[in-house]
């Protein structure tokens, strides 16, 4: 069993249509999440995700 929370994925997305729940499907499509474990419940994908590189590490660690 993978623990972790699961966020749902959009497979389409626009920058004009990011919100809150759609910000980790951008994080993760442009290099910034790593998917950990993933899987499919009716028609909406969800995965864990970790921080991929100390370099992101660093970048969001200065954010927060």
């Amino acid at each position: 069993m993978v623990r972790g929370t699961f966020k749902p994925l959009e497979e389409s997305l626009s920058l004009r249509d990011i919100d809150a729940r759609s910000l980790w499907s951008f994080l993760l499509f442009t290099g910034y999440l790593k998917v950990v474990h993933q899987f499919q419940k009716e028609d909406t994908f969800y995965a864990t995700m970790k921080i991929p590189n100390r370099e992101v590490k660093i970048a969001f660690s200065s954010l927060t």
